[in-house]
């Protein structure tokens, strides 16, 4: 193709290292054209999507709040976790979706992380912590909610509380010009306890989003960069374990000089649905 329209000058490659020799070989022979290694330019495009993506972002939006809702609609109790997986992701494939996520938690087992969807099933009285996240023209977003079935303990109601005066500490920090160790500050001055700290390190306070469900920066732990006007990222707050309760939040976010811009509808409120 290239020596067919008389290409000439730079090409970008992306993936370089992945690039059959026999094809790299080929370019290079060609008169008047220079090789030059793009995955800068490719990075530069997952962490800062232009105007132009802005659609995409905000069709996977409704793309996750459609398996939000797929999700209060569908739960209930003796449910197997896959069963309930597989409702939320076909209504998200209905509504477009390239590429869907599913994971769950459960406050009746808090040593255990936020595996993939399994058989075992849900429960009267436990809150159920719920990552979905899906890609519309490659573009993904991030939606996690807690979810409880019949009535609601007291230290659920503790533990989300916790999470979200926290989430929206991370909020109010996640501003255009800031560096991702801003949640670590939030983390020293809310006075949380040790076990919730290590929980939400572990679990991530958030990340870029765009071309990947995780691009840099991430949040707490990139040094030497600056969230800048455009980027979109993922805040997340996560508490699972025996000292620290069960609650979940996440939500995706678009940074512009006029604030944040969500790129989904749902709220941070503690859900509940009927047992």
């Amino acid at each position: 193709m290239v020596s067919q329209q008389e290409i000439k000058g730079d090409i970008g490659i992306v993936g370089q290292a992945f690039l059959p020799a026999a094809i790299y070989k080929g370019l290079e022979g060609l008169p008047e054209v220079r090789l030059r290694s793009a995955d800068a330019l490719f990075g530069s495009l997952a962490r800062l999507p232009g105007a132009e993506a802005l659609p995409s972002l905000e069709r996977a939006g409704e793309v996750a709040d459609a398996g939000f809702s797929k999700l209060l609609a569908s739960a209930k109790v003796g449910m197997a976790e896959h069963e309930l997986a597989a409702e939320i992701e076909y209504a998200m494939r209905a509504m477009g979706a390239e590429d869907c996520r599913f994971m769950i938690a459960r406050s009746s087992q808090p040593d255990i992380g936020l595996p993939p969807a399994g058989s075992a099933t849900l429960a009267t009285g436990e809150a159920i912590l719920v990552v979905m996240a899906a890609s519309y023209q490659r573009y993904w977003v991030e939606l996690g909610q807690t979810l409880c079935l019949g009535r609601v303990s007291q230290e659920v109601v503790a533990g989300h509380k916790s999470a979200t005066a926290l989430f929206r500490r991370f909020a109010e920090g996640l501003t255009a010009g800031a560096d991702p160790q801003f949640t670590n500050r939030c983390l020293e001055e809310s006075g949380v306890s040790a076990a919730e700290r290590r929980s939400i390190i572990a679990y991530g306070a958030g990340n870029g989003i765009g071309l990947d469900l995780v691009e840099k920066p991430l949040l707490g732990v990139d040094r030497g960069v600056t969230i800048r006007d455009g980027m979109v990222l993922t805040l997340r707050v996560c508490l699972q374990g025996r000292q620290c309760g069960s609650a979940l939040i996440s939500r995706p976010y678009r940074v512009t000089s006029r604030g944040l811009e969500l790129l989904v509808s749902e709220g941070e409120e503690l859900v509940t649905v009927a047992a």
